[in-house]
């Protein structure tokens, strides 16, 4: 692949994790306006559970990639992340 269509691909995929990204802030601001309240700590999970499945799937399910995708020292530390935002990964079955 030349590097020109790979460069054209990564901002393909850039610009459609950022329009998908757009979409779910704004559904996000519809339940924020619709409470007395805004919930950083539920914003900030769901963004980090965005951005964790994210990873691993272009990761393909490897946590220590997805880890340094993240900026994250180990896939133990994204293990963490995952329980944490309840992340819950489901293996396929090859039967």
């Amino acid at each position: 692949m030349s590097n020109k269509n790979h460069n054209e691909e990564a901002h393909a995929f850039s610009f459609a994790v950022i329009t998908e990204e757009v979409v779910r802030l704004k559904a996000l601001q519809i339940v924020i306006h619709n409470e007395d309240r805004i919930d950083l700590q539920k914003i900030m999970s769901t963004v980090a559970r965005h951005y964790i499945v994210q990873a691993l799937d272009r990761a393909r399910g490897n946590k220590s990639q997805a880890a340094k995708m993240l900026g994250l020292p180990s896939y133990q530390t994204l293990d963490n992340w995952m329980k944490k935002h309840e992340v819950v990964i489901f293996a396929g079955s090859d039967s």
